[in-house]
């Protein structure tokens, strides 16, 4: 039999939802979302019971999360360029069927600041392919450099943590864990500011971004080793040296590797086509 609860209230984001009961000889569940009743008796399973309720209550805890997030970004979106600067940028003359669908009209003439964030918390579209600013896209390079700039900003806090905490004085040393630990987050953040889906996976494409860095690990290291042993440049004046050319050398080596599934399409037509799948 289908056991159906419906919602306590009206508020946005909490769905009714549907579970299956089913019959078991021993309290033993094994998924979640399913009260299992005792063989031969209408009584429930406790431990199911206790493990349906913990799970409801993380999915309302997400959805919750979800709802404050979409309040955010739609408050966000709903800030207009004053009128007498929107004959500077370019004015849709209608909204998008996209825009449509997902309830993003606008007043006739207004242009908003920034639009499209939500394709890109959802995991849907990157930022460089789906959010618009002041009307514009801006090119990929652009979100790129962001991207770069909030990790490098995480790989010097390591660099940091390495020398204070972990007494590592060598400063090729604190540039080659940092830049190695950085990878994980620079994966997530060009994954969501950029590239978009993971192609392969999340592991397979995390193994490829480790495999095309380490080149430029051990060739920065080296750099560095220079700069402060052979040149004398203190340690954080090298790590700015290091990391300004590497920057655009990865963003090349990136743009080849996630897109690497033994196919020609691009990053762009990748994501693309999961959308519209």
């Amino acid at each position: 039999m289908i056991v159906r609860k419906q919602p306590q209230n009206n508020s946005p984001g909490k769905n009714e939802v549907e579970v299956e009961a089913g019959v078991v000889d021993s309290c033993n569940p094994t998924d979640d979302s399913q009260i299992y009743f005792i063989s031969g008796t209408d009584t429930p399973c406790k431990e199911s019971v206790n493990k349906y309720k913990e799970e409801m209550r993380k999915r309302r805890n997400i959805t919750g999360k979800l709802y404050c997030c979409r309040c955010a970004i739609d408050r966000l979106q709903s800030i207009y360029l004053p009128i007498r600067f929107s004959t500077y940028f370019p004015v849709p003359t209608s909204d998008s069927e996209e825009d449509l669908t997902r309830g993003n009209i606008h007043p006739p003439g207004r242009i908003p600041i920034v639009s499209g964030l939500e394709r890109v918390i959802t995991g849907e579209q990157p930022a460089s392919e789906a959010v618009h600013l002041c009307g514009m896209k801006p090119i990929r390079y652009l979100w790129y450099m962001l991207s770069g700039f909030l990790c490098d900003i995480i790989q010097f806090f390591i660099d940091v943590a390495l020398l204070l905490f972990l007494n590592i004085e060598d400063p090729s040393y604190c540039w080659a864990l940092g830049f190695a630990i950085s990878i994980l987050f620079r994966h997530t953040s060009h994954r969501y500011f950029i590239f978009g889906d993971y192609v392969g996976g999340y592991w397979n494409s995390l193994m490829r971004m480790y495999g095309g860095y380490s080149i430029i690990i051990l060739i920065s290291t080296i750099f560095n080793i220079v700069m402060t042993k052979v040149f004398k440049l203190h340690h954080y004046v090298a790590w700015v040296i290091t990391l300004l050319w590497t920057g655009i050398v990865n963003y090349f080596i990136l743009k080849k590797l996630w897109s690497f599934d033994n196919s020609s399409s691009s990053p762009t037509k990748l994501s693309s086509e999961r959308h519209h799948v």
